[in-house]
């Protein structure tokens, strides 16, 4: 199997709201990274800190994602207003 008909068969399996999710995790990660606000290192499962932080990243990841469906179905029932 192609590279390019794996990565298409995943997107047609994978739903908004998760590519949502990962998109804005990644954001949030990277966004820290560059700002300085964590080191640019690998995440250590056993530095309390570091599960701290990445479990508050993906909540809110989580929770901005449902969000953005809600608000997208409700954008959809509006008739779509640009």
């Amino acid at each position: 199997m192609k590279k390019n008909s794996v990565i298409q068969k995943l997107l047609k399996e994978t739903s908004l709201e998760t590519r949502f999710y990962i998109s804005i995790e990644m954001t949030f990660i990277k966004m820290l990274g560059e700002l300085g606000f964590i080191e640019n290192r690998p995440w250590d499962e056993d530095n309390v800190e570091d599960t701290k932080i990445l479990s508050k990243i993906i909540e809110t990841a989580k929770n901005e994602s449902k969000y953005l469906i809600t608000e997208l179905k409700k954008w959809e029932k509006d008739g779509r207003p640009e």
